[in-house]
């Protein structure tokens, strides 16, 4: 981590997904930030002045102390782009778990009324997946995704959108069509906040999330050429388990893995951790964090993974006993039932509905089983 640090007051890393086209690289802030996201503000100024700018936030559920910081970084932000830079902004938010076309309609008949021909989308992964849906069908001159949770930080990285469909209880890809992926024009910048303006989360979790993302892209033997870096980064990880992660390797973590994710649109099987998490999230594990879940997926994975192929296999399944997440179903009335069984026809039309290229329905069923705790 300390090799990306440079002796600069604002340093802008320029990445490009492999799933994408050469124009959608992404540029991330660093340092991490309220100061590095009002330096790039001053510099871009007088380019996002020039037409309204839609905020997108995130309104969160209830009264949870550890989504506070959500509610707490949607207030600076605001503050900073109306007050501070005296843009004119259009407030809107999303208020579900994950966003829905409805929610795309709504703010782009906002973008036709007020003309805003940029997006700032701060919060949760709601909001970035969002922001990001419509920066590739309204084509804007500006894409700024700022998240305050680390599943936001994993959102924003990753190629496309998770939207849910209500009628299919279950997460769809946008674009749905992987060519399509790159076409904009649009610049996309993502400016992480400072650790006070990010939702908490078990670092384990972060760890073994990216761990889940790793293992499945080495099952499909996936040839992104981000493997080695992100194998690279955890391997040092392993090396300390009881050392707690700092925040800037978490978000650099979650960076990488996401843009490790394949969606088979394209040339790549899809992601099993996505094709489990899409499929089962909102029907079976509904209340679920995401990087739970997809922690959870390790033991699964572990036991697919033939050990001469990855050596990071042998360095988790030797990782301090109780350490390694596993998925818990607290639904009472599925308690009795065989999980992976029930899920397999829903994982089956979830697959029908992507028309994505997808993992047989053994190897999907038996991760799942791996993985679940009794």
């Amino acid at each position: 981590m300390n090799g990306l640090r440079v002796v600069l007051n604002n340093v802008f890393r320029t990445s490009n997904c492999s799933s994408m086209t050469s124009s959608t690289a992404r540029t991330i802030l660093h340092p991490y930030g309220i100061k590095s996201f009002r330096n790039f503000l001053n510099a871009e100024r007088h380019a996002l002045r020039q037409s309204p700018v839609l905020v997108i936030s995130s309104e969160p559920a209830g009264s949870q102390p550890n989504l506070s910081t959500v509610a707490e970084s949607c207030k600076l932000v605001h503050f900073t782009l109306a007050q501070q830079m005296g843009l004119r902004t259009v407030p809107s938010t999303v208020l579900s778990a994950f966003p829905t076309m409805h929610d795309l309609e709504q703010k782009s008949e906002l973008i036709r009324r007020t003309g805003a021909a940029s997006v700032v989308a701060v919060g949760s992964g709601a909001a970035c997946d969002l922001g990001k849906a419509l920066a590739n069908e309204k084509e804007l001159d500006n894409l700024i995704l700022i998240p305050s949770t680390y599943a936001a930080v994993l959102a924003s990285s990753a190629s496309h959108s998770l939207f849910l469909d209500p009628d299919e209880e279950t997460l769809v890809p946008l674009p749905k069509d992987n060519d399509t992926v790159g076409t904009s024009v649009c610049s996309t910048t993502i400016a992480p906040l400072d650790l006070k303006y990010i939702a908490p989360v078990d670092s384990s979790h972060v760890l073994f999330a990216s761990l889940a993302i790793l293992l499945d892209a080495v099952y499909r033997k996936s040839e992104n050429p981000l493997l080695p870096e992100l194998r690279k980064k955890l391997n040092g990880l392993l090396d300390s388990p009881d050392e707690e992660m700092s925040h800037d390797r978490a978000m650099d973590l979650l960076h990488d893995s996401g843009r490790l994710i394949s969606y088979g649109l394209g040339q790549e099987d899809r992601s099993t951790p996505v094709a489990l998490a899409s499929a089962l999230i909102p029907r079976m594990f509904p209340h679920v964090h995401i990087l739970t879940f997809l922690a959870g997926l390790v033991p699964g994975l572990l036991h697919c993974v033939d050990a001469t192929d990855e050596p990071l296999v042998e360095r988790i399944r030797t990782y301090p006993a109780g350490m390694i997440p596993q998925l818990s179903v607290v639904d009472d009335s599925l308690k009795g039932f065989s999980i992976p069984d029930m899920a397999i026809s829903h994982i089956q039309s979830n697959q029908a509905v992507w028309k994505s290229l997808d993992l047989p329905d053994k190897a999907l069923t038996d991760i799942l089983k791996y993985s679940l705790s009794d």
